[in-house]
């Protein structure tokens, strides 16, 4: 069984990518700076009830998470994936980090939040090529034994896997992406 099609039977939320970012960027804030040790002052303002230390600790991860998106730790940087809405007339938002150096990371996070709505298209593999001048080439690797093919993909599935990569990657200056090719085994996606 591969990769692709196990996600078909474990359908988990689309912001997976941004769970794991946000425990990675606790995880390294925790790992810089520990809470600080409670004392008596601060035992006189702490909430009672679980709803108010609920209330308080989404709070604070909602603080550490604008925290991490506007000063990214390392070479990450702050950018803007983008997936269709439930429509299929536009694309919403959502927050990420990336390396710009590693475009494989962005690429494999919007391929992974894909392929949970391709129904019947597996793909095996891909390949991220950065070439001179801002130019990237994404070649696509769909499984011989796959019921479907990039060219029977509905305009909306489309927009899911063509659409997604190409926004994200164009319209975030940070990855340097000038223009962006897609080509399977090699050969030039014409659909």
């Amino acid at each position: 069984m591969t990769k692709v099609s196990i996600h078909r039977f474990f359908p988990g939320p689309r912001s997976v990518a941004g769970a794991i970012v946000l425990g990675l960027g606790l995880l390294t804030i925790g790992a810089i700076s520990p809470p600080p040790t409670p004392n008596s002052a601060m035992a006189e303002t702490l909430p009672r009830s679980q709803g108010e230390r609920l209330t308080l600790a989404l709070g604070q991860v909602n603080e550490l998470w604008t925290t991490v998106l506007r000063q990214p730790p390392g070479n990450l940087v702050a950018i803007s994936r983008y997936l269709p809405d439930a429509d299929c007339d536009g694309f919403e938002t959502e927050p990420a980090i990336a390396d710009p150096q590693q475009l494989e990371s962005v690429v494999q996070g919007i391929l992974r939040d894909s392929s949970l709505d391709l129904v019947a298209l597996e793909l095996t593999g891909y390949r991220v090529q950065r070439e001179g001048g801002g130019t990237v080439t994404i070649d696509l690797r769909v499984a011989p034994n796959s019921q479907r093919q990039l060219v029977s993909l509905s305009s909306c599935e489309q927009m899911l896997l063509f659409g997604s990569l190409r926004r994200t990657l164009l319209d975030n200056p940070a990855l340097a992406v000038e223009t962006l090719r897609f080509t399977e085994r090699g050969q030039p996606v014409e659909l």
